[in-house]
């Protein structure tokens, strides 16, 4: 808030996938602002925001995946961008797993446990 005299950001991007994190995001957008969540929250988690702050504060809380695109066009165009060496897939993977541990993936994504894992086959 200091950065912009009190008045706050236009659009805050909230990247880490917590409640805590959108909702200082939240705080932290001025009047009429926008605030985009791309990051992947535990579905459990509940972000608080009070009925009448939602609408004195006139802001746009929207969330974004695969950048508002569709993945047909925006997969290929990573590839292309990773095989060119302008984008570091291997940041992405947290892990690889085989096939036989795929249950035990889909488990850790249902206790909110969410790995970036890769699925190697062969």
């Amino acid at each position: 808030m200091s950065l912009t005299d009190g008045r706050g950001a236009d659009v805050a991007i909230e990247a880490v996938g917590s409640a805590a994190t959108i909702t200082a995001a939240w705080e932290i957008t001025r009047r009429g602002g926008t605030v985009v969540v791309v990051g992947a929250a535990s579905p459990a988690e509940v972000v608080p925001l009070g009925a009448a702050d939602i609408i004195l504060s006139r802001k746009t809380l929207k969330g974004s995946i695969f950048a508002g695109g569709g993945a047909q066009k925006l997969i290929p165009l990573i590839v292309r961008l990773a095989e060119a060496g302008r984008f570091d897939l291997e940041s992405l993977v947290s892990k690889t797993i085989g096939l036989d541990d795929i249950e035990k993936a889909f488990e850790d994504m249902r206790q909110g446990r969410v790995t970036r894992s890769v699925i190697a086959y062969g």
